[in-house]
């Protein structure tokens, strides 16, 4: 059975909406930072010539929106 650890059950899920230049994705995360981290992870995997890029980039050129 799958038990959720004490952080997921702090902060529930939300949907995050992360920028970089013109190119925009959505992720499910529990925090910001966290939605970074998928993004990342998601633009790497659709964008793979530009993984250096984006794993190269700072957190400063990422913008990082709730969705409501």
């Amino acid at each position: 059975m799958i038990q959720a650890t004490s952080q997921q059950q702090a902060f529930p899920a939300r949907r995050f909406e992360v920028r970089l230049g013109h190119v925009r994705v959505e992720v499910e995360a529990a925090t910001m930072h966290e939605a970074l981290v998928c993004a990342r992870r998601k633009l790497s995997s659709e964008f793979p010539r530009l993984w250096d890029m984006i794993h190269q980039a700072p957190e400063s050129r990422f913008m990082v929106q709730p969705v409501e």
